[in-house]
């Protein structure tokens, strides 16, 4: 219950163990403390380092995938952006798949390329945990799409702190 604390035991476990078997799982678990206090910096070094030493561990997808999180909760789109990309590259049959086409295509949205958010969320309707709110975000961006005009050939008004 005390985040400090077990975070005070996961680096005793890896000063102690440096070669246990399940060591990513403590640094996975470790890097999720961190996420959940929102010390995100921490966290992405910690899930980074799981990356590193276990890229084949069962838990990388996950860690990828947070570090594309944390981004986007800080809305740093673009990291976010080339995070989410390296998940669909490095692990693309993975668990996260979906997820990961969603956030990539929220990100798209947020920085006003709405022709490739629309097709990032047509992607994601397939593989997304839920595809209705995949949907929601469809109609929503067709109808927000269909009320811009032009203002030069290919953008359909972006937000003003977007650079074209």
């Amino acid at each position: 219950g005390d985040p400090r604390k077990a975070l005070e035991e996961y680096n005793l476990a890896i000063a102690n163990h440096p070669n246990a078997p399940q060591l990513d799982e403590v640094r996975f678990r470790m890097a999720k403390a961190y996420f959940g206090m929102k010390e995100y910096d921490q966290a992405r070094v910690e899930f980074q380092k799981l990356l590193e030493t276990a890229p084949e561990s069962p838990r990388s997808p996950e860690a990828k995938f947070d570090i594309a999180d944390s981004w986007f909760v800080e809305e740093k789109f673009v990291d976010a952006e080339k995070a989410y990309r390296e998940l669909l590259t490095r692990y693309e049959k993975s668990d996260f798949e979906g997820s990961a086409r969603f956030g990539l295509a929220r990100c798209l949205e947020e920085t006003g390329r709405l022709a490739e958010a629309l097709a990032m969320y047509e992607e994601a309707l397939g593989t997304y945990e839920n595809p209705e709110v995949v949907a929601l975000r469809i109609e929503r961006l067709q109808s927000r799409r269909a009320q811009l005009k032009p203002q030069q050939a290919g953008n359909f008004g972006l937000p003003s702190n977007v650079e074209p």
